[in-house]
């Protein structure tokens, strides 16, 4: 018997989260289906698929001329300047769509399900969004503009079922008046890893503190660094020297927010602090830190970087925005934080890094809570099924 065919169809190349998590799905060997991805220009997801023997396709649509668009865009001269563009690219998928007959289409990214969206709606495919992102308003950085929320409000009843990455992700929709029955919560999923050096040491007497991410505003790299000055204010009340090891880059183009970051930290402050710079290996990164600070000021669907940090046992500080609270008990196993609040938070972390001792065991616990119920077994498992559960009978 012919297994079902599925397309994953991703917008761009571009190696982002969403992509990463994707990847690792592909990369589960699957008896009851077969898989394909359908991008709309090469770049390093696609030799990712390639490295990995995961079949892929590419339809070229210059699709870096339609990076412009943003999701918090209203509809302005630019966007219009593209509609011939648009118009093109729509007809070359539909004709791909049609050609090859899916069984089901599940979109990955945000202008792959407005693409999506729009063929379903005009021409019955079977088809599903694997929704990343938190759609809000409330803001200033991530936010969807009012014309995009309607836009999905219109195309959502076309697609067969939407399976977003946490709870958060879900409610964000509901908000803004989204059918709940369309909704079903699948968490991205971690390998556990064993801490492979000695950075939990908890009869150091030093720890090192670490970020890693994009220089991006949301991100809350400012805020970071603005907590990791207050904590070297109070160093005097801290029983135990410190460390702050920040990694990652601003996007390209951005040079000078990245600037702006480092100037931060000058003369007294210095050598408190180590910039890595974009790096490949993560490995490298956490297992020579003690400490993981999660510090996003919007709203943050289903953290990667939480979960690369407590799959390897780290302490961890997260952003209570968005869905860190699916993976962080508060208290239990680890930190929700409020990075609009520094004093607060810097009273929580002055306690733990005097009782550090005691206090990394926390990171354990999030550990063994991630290799429970936050593998890529359980994942890659739960997101076949709901695949399984919306092809046609």
């Amino acid at each position: 018997m012919k297994k079902p065919s599925i397309l994953f169809y991703n917008f761009g190349a571009r190696l982002g989260g969403a992509e990463i998590v994707l990847l690792k799905f592909l990369q589960h060997p699957s008896d009851t289906m077969e898989f394909k991805v359908l991008l709309n220009e090469y770049g390093r997801f696609y030799d990712k698929l390639v490295e990995n023997n995961i079949s892929v396709e590419v339809i070229e649509t210059k699709a870096d001329q339609f990076y412009s668009i943003k999701r918090e865009d209203s509809l302005g001269l630019k966007n219009f300047q593209l509609i011939p563009a648009l118009i093109r690219l729509f007809r070359e998928v539909i004709r791909y769509f049609k050609q090859n007959q899916f069984d089901l289409i599940v979109s990955n990214t945000y202008k792959s399900h407005i693409i999506l969206g729009l063929a379903s709606k005009w021409y019955g495919f079977n088809a599903m969004w694997r929704f990343h992102d938190i759609i809000q308003r409330d803001y200033s950085h991530n936010q969807f503009s009012r014309a995009n929320i309607a836009l999905m409000k219109f195309l959502a009843p076309s697609m067969k079922k939407i399976v977003p990455v946490s709870q958060a992700v879900t409610d964000s929709f509901i908000n803004f008046g989204f059918d709940p029955s369309q909704f079903i919560v699948v968490h991205n999923g971690i390998d556990v890893l064993p801490q492979q050096s000695k950075s939990i040491r908890s009869n150091s007497n030093s720890i090192r503190i670490g970020w890693i991410g994009q220089f991006a505003a949301w991100k809350g790299i400012e805020a970071y660094i603005h907590l990791c000055i207050e904590i070297i204010h109070a160093k005097d009340t801290i029983g135990r020297e410190f460390e702050f090891i920040i990694a990652g880059s601003a996007l390209f183009g951005n040079d000078d927010y990245a600037e702006h970051i480092k100037s931060m930290v000058t003369g007294e402050y210095e050598k408190y602090f180590k910039f890595l710079g974009h790096i490949s290996d993560i490995d490298s990164f956490y297992n020579n830190i003690d400490v993981y600070f999660h510090t996003s000021i919007a709203p943050d669907p289903f953290p990667t970087t939480i979960l690369e940090a407590g799959s390897r046992g780290l302490l961890v500080f997260a952003s209570q925005l968005g869905g860190s609270g699916e993976i962080i008990d508060d208290q239990v196993t680890g930190y929700l934080i409020d990075m609009t609040d520094i004093q607060g938070t810097l009273v929580k972390v002055v306690d733990v890094l005097n009782n550090f001792s005691d206090e990394h065991m926390k990171g354990h616990l999030l550990q063994k809570r991630i290799g429970a119920d936050l593998n890529t077994e359980t994942y890659c498992s739960r997101f076949e099924t709901e695949i399984l559960n919306t092809l046609p009978t």
